[in-house]
């Protein structure tokens, strides 16, 4: 049990502080440049009645979007997919902590479809970490946002979701609707 206490929607990352005290002690944070794709890392994942660590290996680092206006400028991949992912921890070899674990998504390798995890390079982490943590959020503006989430359908753009509260809600966007032209 946990409550947020930050969040930063550049990242997509929350800051939980824990009902009870956890007596653990605090990872070693690494930087994400350290790793190189092909690299052996770890997956260390708990869901409600498992807890996991599995060798795992970067697939690579890449710019990584979603339809709902998300976008890491060098998401790290890793394979075999794991399905308790949210939340996890990339770590190294050597200990320390690489990303965060974000998504789970297929892609095509060695000519197959495949699951693989998604992290957040913990790079993205480190420079806002105190900012974080004194005020609950960046003090940088935060990115221009409509509040949709939006799919390819044929070629167009469909409206799928509309944020509560979101510019697209102001305006009258409503789930449904294709975006034709933006002016």
């Amino acid at each position: 049990s946990a409550s947020v206490v930050a969040q930063d929607y550049r990242t997509g990352l929350a800051l939980l502080r824990a009902a009870a005290p956890l007596h653990v002690a605090p990872i070693r944070l690494g930087s994400s440049r350290s790793v190189g794709v092909d690299e052996t890392v770890l997956v260390v994942a708990a869901g409600e009645t498992e807890q996991l660590v599995i060798l795992s290996r970067v697939a690579a680092k890449r710019s990584y979007s979603t339809g709902w206006e998300y976008w890491i400028d060098e998401a790290i991949l890793t394979i075999p997919g794991v399905l308790v992912w949210d939340g996890a921890a990339l770590v190294s070899m050597r200990g320390e902590l690489l990303g965060i674990g974000h998504l789970m998504a297929f892609a095509r390798v060695a000519g197959a479809i495949a699951p693989l995890n998604i992290y957040v390079p913990i790079d993205l982490v480190q420079p806002v970490l105190a900012e974080l943590i004194a005020h609950g959020h960046r003090s940088a503006p935060q990115r221009p946002w409509l509040g949709v989430v939006l799919a390819d359908v044929a070629g167009s753009v469909m409206v799928l979701r509309v944020m509560p509260g979101s510019p697209a809600e102001h305006s009258g966007l409503l789930p449904g609707d294709f975006i034709l032209a933006i002016a």
